[in-house]
C-alpha cells in the first residue's frame, strides 16, 4: 500500500516512515507541508494518510478537506497532540468533507496503536 505522510516534524516524520517500514509498508513518502502533499496526491493514489492537524502554513483539518474533494473515500489518520476534544472535531470535519477517518493517533504513540490503525485501512483496501 502506498502512504503519505504529511507532517511538519521533519523528525517525526522519519520515525513514522520507520514504523510503517517495520511493520511491512516500504511504499511511505513524507513531506513537511500541506500544500506539498496534496500536489503529491494530484500526482498518485495513496491507500493511506497520515496527517498531522497542526501544521504552520496548511491545518490537517484544511489539507483533510482538500483530500476530500480531490480523492473521496481516501482512508486517513490524523496524528497530534491537542486535546480530545479538538480531535473529535477535526475528525467530524474530515468525514463531512468525504474523508474515510480510521481514527487518531495522540503523540506519542506506539507501534501497536499504529499497527492497529494500518490493519484497518489493509481492511478497507
Amino acid at each position: 500500500m502506498k502512504i503519505l505522510v504529511v507532517d511538519d516534524d521533519i523528525q517525526l516524520g522519519r520515525l513514522i516512515k520507520g514504523m510503517f517500514e517495520q511493520l511491512g509498508e516500504s511504499q511511505v513518502d513524507c513531506v513537511e507541508e500541506g500544500r506539498e502533499g496534496l500536489r503529491r496526491l494530484r500526482q498518485e493514489a495513496y491507500g493511506l494518510v497520515l496527517l498531522d492537524i497542526n501544521m504552520p502554513t496548511m491545518s490537517g483539518v484544511d489539507f483533510a478537506v482538500e483530500l476530500g474533494q480531490q480523492q473521496p473515500g481516501t482512508p486517513c489518520i490524523f496524528v497530534t497532540a491537542a486535546a480530545n476534544e479538538m480531535a473529535q472535531a477535526a475528525m467530524n470535519v474530515a468525514q463531512e468533507a468525504g474523508v474515510r477517518m480510521l481514527g487518531t493517533l495522540h503523540k506519542p504513540f506506539s507501534l501497536e496503536q499504529l499497527e492497529t490503525l494500518l490493519q484497518q485501512a489493509r481492511s478497507a483496501a
